[in-house]
């Protein structure tokens, strides 16, 4: 019995052995031999390579792809015969692909800024103080007033779109949470459209289109508080603008720097109905703003003019016809570097009907006398370089509108004085301080005056 039990053994042992053997055996018969499979591969290469040279040859001719026809056929290679799938048919094999655009590049920006202040009287608004409020019976000046935001957070992307049409393009989208100004935007922060373009650089030449700084904007003071002097002596902020700009290089790192834009049409700062026909009255107009800016810069100066011209029709309205109202100021402003350290900047302007750019402290037309408010301003502010992380900034702004276009009542001046610093901590964190004083005058009224204190943490990305 043991015997035969190994001898049961003996023969599996040989099958498993001559298994292997017999399965390569019978593939070896199947599949051709390593002569015919280089035959092989050397026909595929030839025929990739005509019809590489066919594409490109078609797509330089007119951009056809080449049809089913047009594909080289291949040679049969002698082989030892083998189960092989059906050929496709030729119209059925898919067309050679075209390279597509490269994606653009997206680059991330922004920053996360909190800010806590205490004023001594009521400002409007808030945490924008663009004037001291009056005492009236809407509000309670007598107490002062604390607050703490992080509206002014904002997040963006610059977007590299590459080269096109002989130029390079890029685009970029911005926004903060100072959509809601009301008391329902304290808690709830309401995202707010800061930029939105695209722009075409080509040579000395550029086309913008899109939401971006007002292209009549000279230079930009420095503050901890979110008005950047609007109200109080600075005039424009952001607008929906076509822009053509045209730099030209003098040499000695000299340059004069035109542009020119037709913006949108907006009466008031957010658009204004005052003849109640449910239209914007810029917008009724039938004309857009027409914006310039005519800049100098060199290492010892930067220097521009720059202004608009808009206008706005309001139909009748308090005893008086229909009519346009004119809208436009001139501006002059730059930098100048004072040695290493200090940097004096800032901007005067003379005009009219400037509430939609940001000036008169908000007033533009006297619906009662049926006429513009002619108003002057400006703003100044000497910036002093510490040290490398450290800056200081000491300025003065003002913002007067004619008093004898005014009603009683009415803003007659807007004036700030302010300090403030600003310390790199490091890491992209920054901590600021300002005091500032505000004061606003009122046409048959005392002066409104708030003294004012904000602090600031931002960190940056």
């Amino acid at each position: 019995m043991v015997n035969s039990i190994l001898h049961h053994l003996s023969r599996c042992l040989r099958i498993l052995v001559m298994l292997p053997l017999g399965v390569v055996g019978l593939r070896a018969a199947e599949e051709p031999s390593t002569a015919e499979i280089l035959q092989e591969i050397r026909a595929l290469r030839a025929r990739l390579g005509a019809l590489e040279a066919l594409v490109e040859q078609r797509v330089a001719d007119d951009g056809a792809a080449p049809v089913a026809s047009d594909v080289p056929s291949l040679a049969p290679v002698a082989a030892t015969p083998r189960p092989v799938a059906p050929a496709q048919p030729a119209a059925a094999m898919p067309a050679p692909m075209v390279r597509a655009p490269a994606a653009p590049r997206v680059a991330l920006y922004g920053y996360v800024k909190a800010d806590a202040f205490y004023e001594t009287r009521d400002t409007y608004v808030d945490a924008l103080p663009f004037w001291a409020c009056a005492d009236d019976a809407t509000h309670n000046n007598g107490d002062g007033e604390f607050g703490l935001t992080a509206k002014e957070s904002r997040f963006g992307a610059k977007i590299d779109g590459g080269d096109v049409l002989g130029g390079h393009l890029r685009g970029q989208f911005e926004f903060d949470f100072y959509g809601d100004l009301g008391l329902s935007g304290h808690h709830a922060y309401t995202p707010r459209t800061r930029h939105a373009l695209v722009e075409w650089k080509g040579g000395d030449w550029s086309v913008l289109a899109g939401q971006t700084w007002e292209t009549y904007l000279v230079t930009f003071p420095q503050t901890v508080n979110f008005t950047a002097y609007n109200f109080q002596g600075q005039l424009g902020l952001r607008r929906s603008q076509v822009r053509v700009t045209r730099r030209m290089e003098l040499g000695d790192e000299r340059r004069v720097t035109a542009k020119f834009a037709l913006a949108e049409p907006l009466g008031g700062v957010h658009g204004a109905d005052l003849d109640g026909d449910h239209q914007d009255d810029a917008a009724d107009a039938d004309m857009p703003v027409l914006e310039y800016n005519l800049e100098y810069q060199s290492p010892a100066l930067r220097a521009a003019v720059a202004g608009f011209y808009g206008r706005e029709h309001l139909g009748p309205i308090g005893g008086f016809g229909a009519r346009d109202f004119d809208a436009w100021a001139v501006i002059a402003g730059g930098e100048i570097p004072l040695g290493a350290s200090f940097t004096l900047r800032g901007s005067v302007w003379t005009g009219t009907n400037l509430d939609s750019a940001w000036g008169g402290i908000g007033q533009g037309i006297n619906l009662g006398r049926s006429e513009t408010i002619d108003a002057t301003g400006g703003w100044a502010q000497l910036g002093w370089a510490v040290a490398p992380d450290v800056s200081l900034n000491f300025g003065y702004s003002w913002d007067n509108p004619d008093d004898n276009a005014l009603n009683a009542g009415q803003r007659t001046l807007n004036e700030s004085l302010l300090v403030n610093g600003f310390w790199n901590v490091g890491s992209n964190l920054t901590l600021g301080l300002e005091l500032m004083q505000l004061r606003t005058g009122y046409k048959g009224a005392a002066t409104a005056t708030a003294e004012r204190v904000q602090s600031m943490v931002k960190f940056g990305f």
